[in-house]
């Protein structure tokens, strides 16, 4: 029988905020809107599944009056974060659509994608922005955590436990067969 196995080391916990490069459609948002959306903190609604998560805010985002909040559909990557009429960001998460019609405002780091999935409703969330050398080196930090986590991996019981003298012990004593009526 394989041993039981654990992380020695497990993986960094989610944090407050999510790393975001702008783009690709942040030229529909004037500068009040770009820095109402870096300056809140967001609230995760209850609209929260593996396609995306709806946030609630203070301070809607609004598009520019001459693009507006409708597109002509095009491509979404998971971790970008649409921008709808209501200006409640959506963050699409690993089973978004293919395509959609609202502005791109930023999209999250490949390094902090795994995150998405472990949101839950109600939970404060902010974004910060970074640049393409920050989320490169942020990819490489996870890459390093990850390796080091998967190196960390022991017998759950590394300690001196023999599970196979445990299994092959009589530990306990007195069962009785509940479907056969005991002889008296």
């Amino acid at each position: 029988a394989r041993p039981e196995r654990r992380l020695a080391r497990p993986l960094m916990a989610v944090r407050g905020a999510l790393r975001v490069m702008r783009g690709p459609q942040d030229d529909h948002f004037d500068a009040a809107a770009i820095a109402a959306f870096f300056d809140q903190t967001y609230q995760l609604s209850p609209e929260i599944d593996r396609m995306g998560a709806r946030l609630s805010c203070e301070t809607p985002i609004a598009a520019k009056p001459e693009y507006g909040h409708d597109l002509v559909s095009d491509g979404l990557i998971p971790g970008a974060i649409q921008i709808p009429a209501s200006g409640r960001p959506i963050i699409l998460g690993v089973d978004c659509q293919t395509v959609g019609g609202y502005p791109k405002i930023a999209t999250v780091i490949s390094a902090d994608l795994h995150q998405i999935g472990r949101l839950t409703a109600g939970r404060p969330l902010r974004f910060i922005e970074v640049d393409r050398a920050a989320a490169r080196a942020a990819w490489a930090a996870l890459q390093a955590e990850i390796a080091a986590a998967e190196a960390s991996i022991v017998d759950h019981h590394a300690d001196g436990l023999d599970l196979d003298a445990l299994y092959r012990s009589n530990l306990i004593d007195g069962v009785v067969d509940g479907a056969r009526p005991e002889d008296d």
